[in-house]
């Protein structure tokens, strides 16, 4: 090699030495990264997700719109009636007839658990239902032919017997003036266990209604929204 070609090479030469120090010095700079990285757990990463709030329960409300144009209505087969918006129908449906059914402010009333809630409308009647947040009601209905006893007259007088004979200190009244039909009427009983039963009747020369309440016996549900939810119960065909 010739002096001039020497010379022209030595440039090349220190180019080469440069650039292979920093690929080393990049390559061990890469290595100390890699060592400060946490170690596999043979686990994949998750990546984040959001967080769900729980859904919240719907709030019992004692404490409704008492006028009854802004009621919702419920209509079956057999019987119309009016409740407040702010409460709940629910049912357990039957194929072959309308299903076990309560009007609450309660949505998680659990109405199967006591399927036997329409046959427990009398007073004194041993009810499982147990009601324990004084915001808290529920209410069901049963009937029965006026005739079974004989005039309307004479089925108040049973009722309030069987009532008195029940629960020794039910407390009963009437509502609407002897003579007038329907009759309607009321019963209240206070149990021991702080549970309160409010019964209101409504009986005509066929059918003797009763609608039943139960809540506990410092409730904050007013009397009078039950008593229209009763007296808005209206049976169908005849």
């Amino acid at each position: 090699m010739n002096r001039k070609a020497l010379i022209l090479s030595i440039p090349m030469i220190l180019v080469i030495l440069l650039l292979g120090g920093w690929f080393v010095l990049r390559w061990k700079n890469l290595q100390n990264a890699k060592k400060q990285l946490p170690r596999a757990s043979g686990q994949m990463a998750q990546t984040p997700q959001a967080v769900e709030s729980p859904e919240k329960t719907p709030e019992i409300q004692a404490t409704i719109d008492p006028d009854v144009n802004h009621w919702q209505t419920k209509e079956t087969e057999t019987f119309s009636v009016k409740f407040p918006k702010e409460w709940y129908w629910v049912e357990l449906p039957s194929k072959n007839q309308s299903g076990v059914h309560v009007i609450t402010n309660n949505p998680k009333f659990p109405l199967s658990e006591n399927l036997e809630i329409g046959l427990f409308a009398g007073i004194g009647d041993q009810t499982p239902i147990k009601i324990h947040n004084d915001a808290e009601f529920v209410m069901a209905e049963r009937g029965v032919p006026t005739t079974n006893v004989g005039t309307p007259e004479e089925s108040l007088k049973s009722i309030f017997s069987l009532a008195k004979s029940n629960y020794p200190n039910v407390k009963c009244g009437r509502f609407t003036e002897q003579g007038l039909l329907p009759i309607e009427a009321w019963c209240t009983a206070i149990y021991p266990d702080h549970q309160m039963q409010q019964t209101f009747y409504s009986i005509d020369k066929v059918w003797s209604l009763e609608k039943s309440a139960w809540t506990t016996d410092a409730t904050l549900v007013k009397r009078d929204d039950l008593r229209n939810i009763a007296e808005n119960f209206i049976l169908k065909g005849y």
